[in-house]
């Protein structure tokens, strides 16, 4: 069996078997009215905090304790990319607490930020919290949150968790 088919059957099963303990009913991606990324600070500080909203209208609100807050506009395009990496990444059948998961976090890294990706839909509410030092995390979270970020310009935004440490000192 060649690694892909294996990464692919591991896939399959780790989604089978956090799905069977998900009491998130599976919403349609298609009708999400907003996605919101929320990323916390680091337990020394350093890491940029901030949030934004992304609105199914392509509306995008970024706030931040130590920023000016903005509006934008995210396109249909990378709206659209962005329902499909919820898809990707399983989002509704993941833990609400990925540190909470065995499976995902059987150690911790110290000083990381925590990233709490928020799906709201007609009539629901999907939140993960996302503990950074958490190494055996989805990666399709990560690439998830980290496609918010970038559809949202962020990194435009917020410095970065090497910049704001280096300012920092």
């Amino acid at each position: 069996m060649t690694v892909a088919a294996h990464v692919a059957a591991i896939s399959t099963l780790v989604i089978a078997v956090v799905g069977c303990h998900s009491q998130t009913a599976d919403p349609d991606v298609y009708r999400t009215d907003s996605i919101v990324l929320e990323r916390g600070p680091c337990t020394f500080g350093g890491c940029p905090v901030y949030r934004l909203r992304v609105a199914k209208s392509g509306a995008l609100l970024f706030t931040s304790p130590h920023l000016v807050s903005s509006t934008d506009t995210v396109s249909n395009g990378k709206l659209l990319g962005l329902l499909q990496d919820l898809e990707l990444a399983a989002f509704f059948y993941l833990p609400d607490r990925i540190e909470d998961n065995k499976h995902f976090c059987p150690g911790i890294a110290a000083d990381f930020s925590t990233v709490t990706v928020s799906v709201y839909w007609p009539g629901g509410l999907k939140r993960v919290e996302d503990y950074q030092g958490c190494i055996w995390a989805p990666v399709a979270l990560r690439r998830l949150e980290d496609a918010i970020d970038s559809a949202a310009g962020a990194g435009q935004r917020a410095p970065s968790t090497r910049e704001a440490r280096g300012a920092r000192r």
